[in-house]
């Protein structure tokens, strides 16, 4: 009997070589999706046929309305992204998105998002900077909330007016930075529809009159307002997907891969990567942490390594590394959690995971996971960001294969914890292993490499650029268009005069 992995497979391949894609087809791939999202677990299988797939998804796309359609686009990129994006530097699943993915929902939107577009128009150019995100939280796995949270923290120091508006939740570490801050306003969206959720926000903005609007969104309601809005500067603060055509500027705090299809160079500049410290390394609860590690079953004699990412990132050398590793440390224990489909790194550690050597979590609670490691250990080839930092701001040392894919992210790292070779990452793992002195020092030396990480002046001064010189471009812009009115004028004029000679205007 047929697997429902297998039958939705079957399904997609269907729609793949059907000549015309019909509603009830849009209706049956959302489902799909959710399941592919859901029971399937982000399944790797379904890789093999998301290339053939994409180049229909304006097919799918034009039987949505737009709230149902922004939600659906939403979702097949994160597919597509999920299945072909983090493969960006080889297979160039960046650009494959960007065609048949992106440019199809931009002109999509500018069709159906027209009734919006005088209500957008009455947004004015201010002063404040505004964020629009997901969910303004600084706990768990979610990257950009810490991220979001540090920005406004830096903009705030430097007395600026910042508002934040959160499309779906708010914790109370952004609220007690409301409460310090008085420059800073922070609005809650209810969960509704895109069209109500997308006025409410145009009517904020209004309000606001902001200087410059700032996401980590991708798609989604931000989306549509960078597609609709030709007014305010929108910044796009890239967290792994930079290449959307919507977005004036992007921020990316990784080497670009290959090339990037469809924008220039200018339209791109490099983003610090740091978090506040207050938010990568709270103190944790001594005694949960104690029961944490008897329910996991670490002994004080124990040394654990680990690592927090999505589990496509524990690529398969990673794996072959750690089973190498943990065959020549016997005392060495691995931890590894993350969401997403687990089933490539089980099979890969399935001896020591019934040795109890191998620890493999679903998302956990970095803040208190965290402190059950000894050392951390960065994702190869495709590196870690935040969770590296978070482990490192609790004075735990994160060691690191030093590649070409690592990039940027190498200022990021503790220098004596760099290694150009998996040989010497062993080396050096066994080396903290059995001298305690050593791993004291290490630590030590991590803990005054993230007090000098502090990185808010060069946002700052980064951002600052990048908002001039999309300025000057913007000016550039006008200038040039309106040289063109000009010219266009004189040329009608000319051919006014050749035509009207008979009246004498040649003379005059």
């Amino acid at each position: 009997m047929e697997s429902l992995v297998e039958q939705d497979l079957q399904k997609l391949s269907f729609f793949v070589h059907q000549e015309k894609i019909l509603p009830e087809d849009s209706e049956e791939l959302v489902c799909i999706l959710d399941r592919y999202f859901g029971e399937h677990g982000r399944n790797p299988i379904f890789r093999r046929i998301c290339l053939d797939i994409s180049p229909r998804f304006s097919e799918f796309l034009s039987h949505f309305d737009l709230t149902n359609g922004t939600a659906f686009a939403s979702r097949f990129f994160l597919f597509s992204y999920t299945l072909l994006g983090q493969d960006a530097f080889i297979s160039g699943g960046q650009n494959e998105i960007y065609t048949n993915v992106a440019l199809p929902f931009q002109k999509w939107v500018e069709d159906k998002g027209e009734n919006f577009n005088n209500l957008i128009n009455e947004i004015e150019e201010g002063a404040d900077y505004v964020f629009i995100c997901r969910r303004a939280i600084t706990s768990g796995l979610y990257a950009p909330g810490k991220s979001i949270y540090t920005y406004v923290k830096t903009l705030l120091e430097r007395g600026e007016d910042v508002w934040v508006i959160a499309l779906w939740t708010v914790d109370d570490k952004f609220l007690n930075l409301q409460n310090q801050y008085s420059k800073l306003r922070i609005s809650a969206l209810f969960r509704n529809n895109l069209d109500v959720n997308l006025i409410a926000v145009i009517e904020i903005l209004k309000l606001v009159k902001p200087k410059v609007i700032i996401t980590e969104t991708e798609f989604e309601l931000p989306s549509i307002l960078a597609i609709l809005n030709k007014k305010i500067p929108m910044i796009y603060m890239a967290q792994g997907y930079y290449n959307v055509p919507w977005y004036d500027i992007i921020g990316y705090s990784t080497n670009l891969g290959e090339k990037h299809k469809g924008r220039q160079t200018e339209d791109f500049f490099d983003t610090p990567s740091w978090v506040s410290r207050d938010i990568l390394g709270p103190k944790c609860d001594e005694r949960k942490l104690a029961d944490l590690k008897q329910e996991l079953g670490l002994k004080h004699h124990d040394f654990v390594i680990g690592s927090f990412a999505q589990m496509q990132k524990f690529s398969e050398p990673f794996l072959e590394f750690l089973n190498t590793i943990l065959r020549k440390e016997i005392s060495l224990k691995v931890l590894l959690a993350g969401p997403g489909d687990d089933s490539l790194v089980r099979s890969k550690l399935i001896e020591f995971i019934g040795q109890g050597r191998a620890i493999i979590l679903p998302t956990v609670d970095v803040n208190l996971v965290g402190y059950c490691l000894d050392l951390g250990i960065d994702t190869f080839p495709s590196h870690s960001g935040y969770s590296a930092l978070e482990l490192m701001a609790k004075n735990i040392p994160v060691v690191s294969k030093k590649d070409v894919q690592l990039g940027i992210q190498e200022v990021n790292r503790l220098p004596e914890t760099l290694m150009s070779t998996e040989a010497e990452i062993s080396e050096l793992i066994s080396e903290l292993i059995h001298d305690k002195a050593k791993l004291a020092e290490y630590k030590n030396k991590t803990d005054e490499f993230m007090k000098l990480a502090e990185k808010s002046d060069l946002f700052l001064e980064v951002l600052d650029s990048s908002l001039n010189k999309l300025r000057n471009r913007r000016l550039r812009k006008e200038i040039e268009t309106q040289l063109a009115e000009v010219s266009r004028l004189k040329h009608d004029l000319e051919k006014t005069i050749e035509s009207e000679e008979g009246y004498g205007l040649k003379q005059v």
